[in-house]
């Protein structure tokens, strides 16, 4: 009895201590049941041993975070494997993602029209673009896991938008998820780059000068239909070609920006659907029946995104 007691005195203590300090560093907040509940505790930490983790949350070492359990499924995004470009803000949150970067040895024009809604890292010789993968298990997540949605099963719905492939399947046609239709944009690169590649990164081809990425669109909805997706953290989705308008998204606000790839040799954009591909452009297009039919080529590369925020 008196151990029980004790060790609910020390359990008390130590949520008092976490509370103050939540108040002063805008932290979230924590329960009691938490702080019993050492499995849910070391389920959200790497402190595995119940003394260290002790020593963590009193010393301050480690950030506490609480993942519900029972969550909605809006505010999960999909299982099924996609990748996005990275925001500025991060990854958006609504389960486990994992990051990545692909780096691109370019000519000096390369730009983007509003840097600040971007995660990238652009100079006079190389484009660097970073990505959101949605593919890992949540215990290995590269950012902050702010709600536990392995049991969710949420959908994509319908709409008019694309995301970057993700899935390593050998048919091309299998690789998105259900109601998405595959694309394809390509660049050359002017030569080798050290770390080419690193972490995660969406479906394509990456090779010294060349590079090809999958993409995944849908075009079921009108864009100013609105479509329900996790509103927490900011996210950029691409818009269709054909609409050339960004898909409205419920309680955020979206806004269209581009980025500048200053290819060496050329660019495409290859598609089996031309109502189902992402807004590119490229300084030429070729038209026509044969192998280049419902290609665009062209020297540089501008691709188009909608940033979704709160603000």
């Amino acid at each position: 009895m008196c151990e029980e007691k004790n060790g609910l005195i020390h359990s008390m203590l130590i949520l008092l201590f976490i509370s103050n300090s939540c108040f002063y560093a805008h932290c979230q907040q924590i329960t009691l049941e938490d702080v019993l509940s050492r499995q849910s505790l070391n389920e959200t930490s790497t402190f595995g041993d119940p003394a260290r983790l002790d020593h963590a949350l009193v010393n301050g070492t480690v950030p506490l975070k609480r993942v519900p359990r029972n969550v909605p499924a809006t505010n999960c995004w999909p299982k099924a494997p996609f990748a996005l470009l990275r925001a500025a803000t991060g990854c958006p949150g609504g389960g486990a993602w994992g990051t990545g970067e692909v780096r691109h040895r370019l000519r000096a024009a390369s730009s983007v029209s509003q840097q600040n809604l971007l995660s990238a890292q652009i100079t006079k010789e190389a484009v660097t673009l970073e990505f959101c993968v949605r593919d890992p298990p949540a215990d290995t997540s590269d950012e902050p896991v702010d709600y536990d949605c392995s049991h969710v099963n949420a959908d994509f719905p319908p709409g008019s938008y694309c995301i970057f492939n993700a899935q390593q399947k050998f048919n091309i046609y299998e690789r998105c998820p259900p109601g998405f239709n595959w694309s394809a944009v390509g660049l050359d690169d002017i030569g080798t780059v050290n770390r080419r590649t690193r972490g995660r990164m969406p479906t394509g081809e990456f090779f010294d000068t060349f590079t090809h990425y999958y993409f995944c669109c849908r075009n079921d909805s009108a864009p100013s239909n609105h479509m329900v997706l996790p509103t927490k953290r900011p996210f950029i989705l691409f818009p269709l070609g054909v609409h050339r308008a960004c898909q409205e998204v419920v309680g955020l606000r979206a806004r269209m920006f581009s980025i500048y790839m200053d290819a060496d040799h050329g660019s495409y954009v290859n598609h089996p659907n031309r109502f189902c591909s992402p807004f590119a452009e490229t300084d030429s297009v070729i038209e026509g029946v044969g192998p280049c039919a419902r290609e665009k080529r062209g020297k540089g590369l501008q691709l188009h995104m909608c940033h979704y925020s709160l603000w």
